[in-house]
């Protein structure tokens, strides 16, 4: 990425989350858009809620596995994440937002059970030059 690239200015600051857990915290805030209908302003609540759905609906039941190998192990997790952003300007908040938003909304362990059935991963087509023939 180049220099100028908001990710990579952030993780120079704080390298514990990988750029995936930005990238997704991101994505979530693009559902949470969606999820509540309007565009602006969403609640910490309203993003945790979309960053819950995106984690089970892409990971299943190894969402919990995925988030801890980005460091993600709870909501203040992504609330620090969330607030790089703000820092960066790659997000917006209200005077009222605060770190407290995120301060243990849900419990990871329960929010992302091991038990939610087959794991969902997305295919690529399959190129034919992987043949081992050729």
């Amino acid at each position: 990425m180049t220099d100028t690239d908001p990710i990579s200015s952030i993780r120079r600051r704080e390298p514990r989350y990988p750029r995936a857990a930005y990238e997704f915290v991101q994505e979530s805030l693009r559902l949470a858009h969606e999820q509540v209908g309007r565009e602006g302003h969403v609640t910490g609540r309203e993003l945790l809620d979309a960053f819950r759905s995106l984690a089970l609906a892409e990971f299943g039941p190894l969402a919990r596995t995925v988030l801890a190998e980005w460091n993600v192990r709870t909501t203040d997790d992504v609330g620090r994440i969330v607030f790089l952003c703000v820092e960066a300007q790659q997000m917006g908040k209200t005077d009222d937002d605060t770190m407290d938003d995120f301060h243990a909304v849900y419990d990871f362990a329960k929010a992302f059970p091991a038990t939610l059935g087959e794991v969902k991963l997305p295919r690529k087509p399959r190129d034919p030059l992987d043949d081992d023939e050729i």
